[in-house]
């Protein structure tokens, strides 16, 4: 891209930054974001504090497996209509609102029946773990559910929002960005708040943040894509309802589809096994709740815009595939990089330069992993075809990562704590390296390319 184009470029991005659809990607991104972690990482957290095992965190994260499942009804979202809703606001507008109402319900749930720390049991889920501890797994469950529905709608109107080259760089970023906010608030405020006044009652003041994503329901405008219609001829079964979608995305990448599913499922699987291992790590290492939240407020959200910047740019100016690239290796850094906290002490510094690889690398690794999914769906198939290949992302790491907590207590059989954390995060990275060979090879296949094909809105 030359000096003029690039201008050209810039100057369509920043006058799509003015449409009252950036702010609503960023709000909606927003409310996706705020969930994920209350189901991972920050849940480890609480039970970590309750006194739980890491082999009870990692099997207890099985419950974000919902995530990898979501082609199981998102068929029959493409299909539903919601009751009034779904005419007033239309289709994918009504379910992000929908969804998001049972989320902000099922985060006051949680905080009511969730455990209380080690220090004061009494009435802890952990007290009488054959009741209290299968409900609670219930309600985050429904919460996971309700979560990836969200993500569903989110997803399926942003690939519809996408039309040029310079939406495929900015919708994922804006996307991302709220996300990166809705995540602030669940990994470092809610921290200063349970270190006062407790867990339970910091999670459902949290709760009233969604209120942010339900206003960018009514800012988001409404979409004209003619999506299948309810009627008798598409209610034939599920395995009908996801075969078109399919075959259509089988058609147009005809005999590589294949090393697609192997990419996409490979990409953010070390990022995905870290996950409920890492928060655990910060309580040992004896990191204190306000300096964890501070970091993260700070170096760690300018790391996550830097990183966000960066990667629309290289969209922009470099393509898709130096920009997977430059994510398949970013990506495992920060695997790296837990490895040398584990051995730190509790080293501020290294803490600090942890957040800052960390955010950065994924920030750029997520946005171009969201690009490259955008790029493969058809605009009439979103929600179906987006649900598929995001099922395929999640599916393996997160049934993988609940054996994760039981690797390390396993290593512990040998090795001391924290040389078992670092043995972990280092062989995770290591795994990351593969990928880069299934990237070059799909270059070679011509998959990066964009395909005509996919973009077509049906009739």
């Amino acid at each position: 891209m030359n000096t003029k184009e690039l201008m050209r470029s810039i100057i369509e991005v920043l006058n799509s930054l003015k449409k009252p659809q950036a702010l609503a990607l960023v709000c909606l991104g927003f409310s996706s974001g705020m969930p994920f972690l209350l189901s991972g990482a920050t849940l480890g957290f609480w039970m970590r504090d309750a006194g739980a095992s890491l082999t009870t965190i990692a099997f207890f994260s099985w419950v974000s497996l919902l995530y990898g499942v979501k082609i199981l009804w998102a068929p029959f979202l493409e299909a539903w209509r919601i009751p009034l809703l779904s005419k007033a606001l239309g289709q994918t507008r009504a379910l992000m609102l929908l969804a998001q109402i049972f989320i902000f319900l099922t985060i006051l749930l949680m905080g009511w029946v969730g455990p209380t720390p080690q220090s004061n049991l009494a009435g802890s889920i952990f007290a009488d773990p054959q009741t209290h501890l299968f409900v609670f797994a219930l309600i985050v469950s429904f919460l996971v559910f309700s979560s990836a529905t969200l993500g569903i709608a989110i997803d399926s109107w942003r690939v519809e929002l996408t039309h040029s080259h310079h939406d495929e760089a900015l919708n994922p970023s804006l996307v991302s960005l709220g996300a990166r906010l809705g995540i602030l608030m669940t990994s470092a405020i809610i921290l200063v708040i349970a270190k006062r006044w407790g867990w339970p009652l910091s999670v459902e003041i949290i709760a009233f943040a969604m209120i942010i994503g339900i206003l960018g329901v009514f800012l988001a405008p409404r979409l004209q894509i003619n999506h299948k219609e309810n009627t008798k001829d598409y209610e034939i079964g599920f395995l009908n309802r996801i075969k078109e979608p399919f075959t259509q995305l089988s058609k147009s990448y005809a005999g590589h589809i294949w090393i697609i599913f192997l990419i996409i499922a490979l990409y953010r699987l070390p990022d995905y096994l870290i996950g409920p291992i890492v928060t655990p790590m910060y309580q040992d290492t004896g990191l204190d709740y306000d300096m964890i939240a501070g970091m993260r407020a700070s170096i760690g959200l300018w790391a996550s815009l830097i990183g966000l910047g960066l990667a629309s740019l290289s969209l922009l100016t470099l393509g898709l595939f130096p920009t997977m690239i430059i994510g398949a290796l970013a990506g495992p850094a920060s695997n790296l990089m837990f490895a040398w906290m584990a051995q730190s002490n509790g080293s501020s510094d290294v803490f600090a330069l942890s957040l800052i690889v960390d955010n950065l690398s994924n920030s750029i690794a997520d946005t171009s992993a969201v690009a490259f999914l955008t790029r493969l769906c058809d605009k009439g198939f979103a929600i179906t075809q987006y649900s598929l290949l995001i099922s395929i992302e999640s599916f393996l790491g997160k049934t993988l990562k609940g054996f994760m907590g039981w690797t390390v207590d396993k290593l512990q059989e040998s090795l001391s704590l924290f040389d078992s954390y670092s043995v972990f995060f280092i062989a995770t990275a290591i795994m990351a390296l593969p990928i880069l060979l299934f990237c070059i090879w799909a270059q070679k296949l011509g998959i990066f390319k964009p395909n005509t094909q996919c973009q077509t809105i049906r009739n």
